[in-house]
């Protein structure tokens, strides 16, 4: 790990080093935190708890990790740095999907980010979003209409859920939804969180073409709620780490499947 300039490196300094440890290597330890930064034990403790309570890590023995358990889902700022260069890969295959004049539904997908960067003006877009990041990059593009969806906001996912959302949600039809998920095992998707599955279920519900997009790393993952089985959706975009077998599976399930080919980062 690198070291950062101390011990007098204020708590600011220090989460945001930690929070990039974490992307990097998916999980840190008290001593090297300690070492790294110069301060104490009981300050990376202190630390801890604090990326803790914002939903950035989980402690455990010794430190604290990034990584999903079956219960827990990072805070939006790690799954966006997460498998990055996957994400780029497939938010430009699932551009490729969008057509000129279409409504599109986002969830609150990380990956769904490099997508709302793909949008052109001249595609003369619709983009209905509960996701605040999308929300915060298509303000910027004043040419593509915007609908947010209104709703509990809850800052661990940067979105807006609940039944206020549900509703709002029930009222709308769109061509195309790009969604993701935790995990996929055995045929069927997962999310930890109720509230977010009660809205994707929703979003599936209200969308004509529905599109997962499906990082490698998620394949196999388990977690707390079931979300639907994958059939629900019509097409897959996933990175080409995803093997032959599993390629092979989600044909097998009807959808259409699209491999993202993965670039170096300065092609991204």
């Amino acid at each position: 790990m690198v070291e950062m300039s101390g011990p007098y490196v204020d708590q600011s300094a220090r989460l945001t080093w930690i929070q990039e440890q974490l992307v990097e290597h998916g999980h840190v330890t008290v001593s090297h935190v300690a070492h790294a930064l110069r301060v104490s034990r009981m300050t990376v403790h202190r630390d801890f708890d604090v990326l803790h309570e914002r939903g950035v890590l989980r402690k455990v023995r010794g430190g604290a990790t990034a990584a999903r358990s079956s219960s827990f889902e990072s805070e939006a700022s790690y799954r966006e740095g997460a498998a990055r260069i996957q994400k780029h890969a497939i938010a430009k295959a699932a551009a490729g999907l969008v057509a000129p004049g279409n409504v599109i539904l986002l969830d609150e997908s990380t990956t769904a980010l490099g997508l709302v960067q793909r949008l052109k003006p001249t595609d003369a877009v619709t983009v209905v979003t509960n996701f605040q990041l999308a929300i915060d990059q298509l303000i910027a593009k004043p040419e593509i209409r915007l609908i947010t969806v209104g709703g509990d906001y809850q800052p661990r996912y940067r979105a807006t859920m609940g039944t206020l959302a549900e509703r709002f949600l029930a009222d709308v039809h769109a061509d195309i939804l790009f969604a993701s998920c935790t995990g996929l095992h055995n045929g069927d998707l997962y999310h930890q969180d109720q509230q977010i599955v009660a809205i994707k279920r929703r979003m599936l519900a209200s969308a004509t073409t529905r599109v997962l997009l499906l990082d490698s790393s998620k394949l196999g993952q388990v977690a707390l709620y079931r979300v639907c089985s994958v059939s629900e959706f019509t097409h897959v975009v996933v990175d080409d780490a995803v093997s032959a077998r599993d390629i092979a599976a989600l044909r097998d399930a009807g959808l259409t499947v699209h491999v993202a080919k993965t670039v170096i980062p300065n092609e991204l």
